[in-house]
């Protein structure tokens, strides 16, 4: 593949003829990691241990959420993150479009699967008592994971932002 001549050798065509299987700079591979996640939690949900208190089962939820986050953090050999995903870029973007402040991409990463777990509760938990219908909580659910997504590929956040 020729780029052209003024080309910094990062055009969309040129990344996605270098991408690799399980990159995260793909739509499809981020949207397939935040629909696990959310099936993963969504499962534990409905099989509550018994054994287990609140705070625990919460617990473990928040380990799933390190684990995800972890890819993003390079600890997944199966998982390439993007060159944007190096810290600084990455985090400016996180503060100034999600209000996320953090040290590290994973920790950034994690906070965004946090808060894609506390909408599932709060989802959860409303259609449970009958607050909302299964259509409105999967369109609820829908919406959030993909925030999460546009967040994670570094996407247009006009959508989610507030007009001044």
């Amino acid at each position: 593949m020729q780029l052209p001549q003024n080309d910094p050798g990062f055009s969309p065509q040129a990344l996605k003829f270098i991408s690799r299987k399980g990159d995260l700079g793909d739509l499809t591979v981020v949207n397939a990691l935040i629909s696990q996640f959310v099936g993963e939690v969504s499962q534990d949900l409905a099989a509550l241990d018994p054994l287990l208190s609140q705070d625990e089962h919460i617990q473990r939820h928040l380990g799933i959420c390190r684990r995800y986050a972890g890819r993003w953090g390079g600890k997944d050999p199966a998982y390439v993150p993007m060159p944007w995903h190096d810290e600084p870029a990455f985090l400016r973007f996180l503060l100034d479009h999600a209000n996320i402040e953090a040290k590290t991409t994973e920790d950034g990463a994690y906070c965004l699967f946090a808060l894609l777990l506390q909408n599932l509760y709060s989802i959860t938990d409303r259609l449970a008592s009958g607050q909302i219908t299964d259509e409105i909580g999967q369109w609820q659910l829908d919406g959030m994971m993909e925030y999460v997504a546009t967040v994670l590929l570094g996407g247009d956040m006009s959508e989610y932002e507030e007009e001044p």
